[in-house]
């Protein structure tokens, strides 16, 4: 039996994220671990995945209506974000 039979929840992907596969959303903090693997922002934009901070999973549980994404963009990701559909 594979591993993501066990575990529904797995996901096969795997930093810098080029391919985000069923991905909804990626919760970084890349000013906080300099040394990790460099994320594929432009990837993560052009597949519709907002790269935020924990801080959204937070709001996101304890809110109704969800709060919005943009809110809680990283830095280094809001300018890709941003012009996404311009």
């Amino acid at each position: 039996m594979l591993s993501s039979q066990l575990n529904p929840c797995s996901f096969q992907v795997r930093p810098p994220f080029s391919d985000p596969g069923d991905a909804t959303h990626l919760l970084a903090e890349p000013a906080r671990v300099p040394s990790a693997p460099r994320l594929d922002y432009r990837s993560l934009c052009e597949a519709g995945v907002p790269v935020v901070s924990p801080l959204y999973i937070n709001e996101f549980l304890v809110s109704d209506p969800p709060p919005k994404v943009d809110r809680f963009i990283v830095e280094e990701f809001k300018i890709l974000w941003n012009n996404r559909n311009k």
